[in-house]
């Protein structure tokens, strides 16, 4: 399975990862997410949250929950 990045030109549309999809223009890279990862699978880089590898996210949602824009949902 190729990796797979969040693109962040693409502000203002919803970007999906796998299940989860991250809202840019939402995303303020405040690192609540990151800090609730118990995988250790999602980082910031340029003020935006992105993750290392798609294929070992087990979909708890937790990063989702943490984050008080609601950047991150699941499908």
């Amino acid at each position: 399975m190729e990796k797979k990045e969040i693109l962040d030109n693409q502000k203002s549309d919803p970007r999906p990862v796998g299940r989860w999809i991250i809202y840019i223009d939402k995303c303020t890279g405040c690192g609540e997410c990151v800090d609730v990862c118990s995988l250790g699978l999602l980082y910031i880089e340029n003020e935006k949250v992105k993750m290392k590898e798609e294929r070992y996210c087990s979909e708890c949602e937790d990063c989702a929950r943490a984050c008080a824009f609601r950047a991150i949902t699941f499908r």
